[in-house]
């Protein structure tokens, strides 16, 4: 008989910040929030069993690479301080 393995690390959302210096809980809770609309969802990444949550690890760090893919990196405008003044015309 043939058996395949699967070679799948799931996580909580704890142990997966835990281990991933790069994102923090609260930002990892915010894209699971917003799994729907972002693509999270439909990327396999997330197990949901009942209530719980679990993290694919292989299928969420390819789904953070492919967000990169497509974009055009911008340089955000610098905010001043301060109010302007109206120039009298």
């Amino acid at each position: 008989m043939h058996t395949t393995q699967l070679h799948t690390s799931l996580s909580t959302v704890r142990q997966f910040s835990e281990r991933h210096q790069w994102i923090s809980e609260s930002g990892l809770r915010w894209l699971l929030f917003n799994r729907r609309s972002n693509g999270l969802q439909e990327s396999g990444a997330i197990i949901m069993i009942g209530r719980k949550l679990l993290i694919d690890e292989q299928e969420f760090l390819k789904w953070v690479r492919h967000q990169g893919q497509d974009r055009v990196a911008v340089k955000p405008r610098r905010m001043t301080g301060g109010t302007r003044q109206k120039k009298d015309a």
